[in-house]
């Protein structure tokens, strides 16, 4: 897979990284890091961490598609830009001495493809607006990391936790993915209360 992984590289330098990203995400963009992405919670007395379930597998072929359209490119180039940054789950089958590979999904963005963690950044560009604009409204912080969501606030924003929950999964519901049932943790500076 050298030659796609070079493509996907391509399509990464070429078109992906020249699109502007709203200021709250951190992962896999140049100048940005973990650290970038926990500065505007240091200190603060309430951090809720949320993320999404099967991030990567979620992201549908249409869907990456419809963004290399969105970005003004033409229904055929596409086309061919989405078949390369996403691929089915396959299966090894023989079949009278013959390898086949069957798909067993459909086309989504693979983990591991250069272009993967870019598409989702632009994807999200309208969730993280979204969220930022929520958090700021109940007087949280917002940022994510990948597929990584943390809010964080002071001890006068704990009557709004539950909000900012349900808020997020209907937000995140209507972007069309998934938040982790089992993963949202929620911490509390206790220090803060003395």
């Amino acid at each position: 897979m050298p030659h796609l992984k070079k493509v996907q590289q391509w399509v990464l330098d070429s078109i992906l990284e020249k699109v502007a990203l709203h200021q709250s995400a951190h992962g896999f963009r140049r100048g940005r890091s973990i650290v970038t992405n926990a500065k505007p919670h240091v200190g603060a007395e309430i951090v809720i961490n949320l993320d999404f379930k099967d991030f990567f597998p979620s992201i549908s072929y249409p869907r990456v598609k419809g963004l290399f359209r969105a970005l003004g490119y033409s229904e055929a180039v596409a086309t061919l830009l989405g078949l390369l940054c996403t691929e089915p789950e396959v299966e090894e089958v023989t079949l009278d001495g013959k390898t086949y590979f069957v798909a067993t999904t459909e086309r989504h963005l693979p983990q591991g493809a250069p272009s993967s963690p870019a598409i989702t950044n632009v994807l999200c560009r309208r969730l993280d607006r979204r969220l930022s604009q929520m958090a700021a409204e109940l007087g949280f912080a917002y940022t994510r990391y990948a597929d990584d969501l943390t809010f964080s606030g002071s001890v006068d924003a704990h009557r709004k936790v539950c909000n900012i929950l349900k808020r997020t999964e209907r937000i995140v519901a209507h972007e069309g993915l998934t938040i982790h049932p089992q993963k949202p943790e929620f911490c509390e500076n206790l220090n803060s209360r003395k």
